[in-house]
């Protein structure tokens, strides 16, 4: 059981990229996470597409990766011929038992989106101390929970809901160029839950074990919204933000939006054109 009080935080302990991490948190060589998170009542359960792996051309991945912004690691996706490429629709995609084994063989990472019912609260601050002072708040305004780190110190805490959250953000200011931000990250956001971190080389960690969906800190939209406006009031230079979450498209396979040729033309000849209805 999670201590209800404020958590001392540490850094992870240093993992290898080839060790399997048990979603429990220990180390150990237990096969499949992604029915490890099945079994504990998780049913938004995503393939993510490696850190370093070969995509598909037409995978916005591989469109980004050739401009310099490489997002494997953290992306939704499948194999697929040797390549990797989006995961269609999943946002709205429902995952079965069948698909377990299937991406564990694949070797694909284990990502979790919101299911509308799951508070996924993403620090995602560089600095340690505060880092460290969002977490200290969210267990004393939400309550205990889970913890994972990909690259300390940043980390995501999981909380669950009886209602559907909206997506809401404060950014602000941090030691980089770049603002840092705390999110809740709504449905259909994701995020990794176990896999190689794509700049660490590390696995992501669980500092403090995953439980079962239904022993996850039942919190109310009124206690993260009161979390949420402490953290517009500390942090330095923050921003608020809050709304409908737009669609992820970064892992769309470009080639799904391909029609018969012969449908596209047929539809472009019955498309009216004339200067009657659009004047030059």
């Amino acid at each position: 059981m999670l201590d209800s009080g404020k958590i001392a935080v540490n850094p992870p302990p240093d993992n290898a990229p080839d060790e399997r991490t048990d979603i429990g948190g220990s180390q150990v060589n237990r096969p499949n996470p992604f029915r490890q998170l099945w079994d504990l009542g998780y049913r938004s359960i995503l393939p993510m597409v490696p850190p370093n792996v070969e995509l598909s051309p037409a995978f916005q991945l591989a469109l980004r990766l050739a401009k310099g912004r490489d997002d494997r690691g953290k992306a939704p996706g499948e194999l697929r011929d040797g390549l990797w490429s989006g995961l269609f629709s999943w946002q709205r995609r429902e995952t079965t038992e069948a698909d377990l084994e299937r991406w564990y063989r694949m070797k694909a990472g284990v990502g979790l989106a919101d299911d509308g019912g799951l508070v996924l609260l993403d620090i995602d601050a560089q600095d340690e101390a505060t880092a460290n002072g969002i977490e200290a708040d969210a267990i004393e305004m939400l309550g205990p929970a889970p913890c994972r780190v990909g690259s300390w110190p940043k980390r995501l805490l999981l909380y669950r809901i009886d209602e559907t959250l909206p997506f809401t953000a404060v950014t602000f200011r941090g030691p980089g160029e770049k603002p840092d931000r705390v999110e809740l990250l709504a449905k259909p956001k994701q995020a990794v839950v176990y896999g190689v971190h794509n700049r660490t080389g590390r696995l992501h960690e669980w500092t403090r074990p995953l439980v079962a969906r239904s022993a996850l800190t039942l919190v109310t939209r009124a206690q993260v919204e009161a979390f949420f406006k402490l953290q517009q009031e500390k942090l330095p230079a923050a921003v608020a933000e809050k709304g409908a979450t737009l669609s992820d498209r970064q892992a769309l396979d470009q080639t799904t939006l391909k029609g018969d040729i012969e449908h596209v033309r047929k539809a472009v000849r019955s498309t009216p054109n004339t200067e009657a209805l659009f004047p030059s």
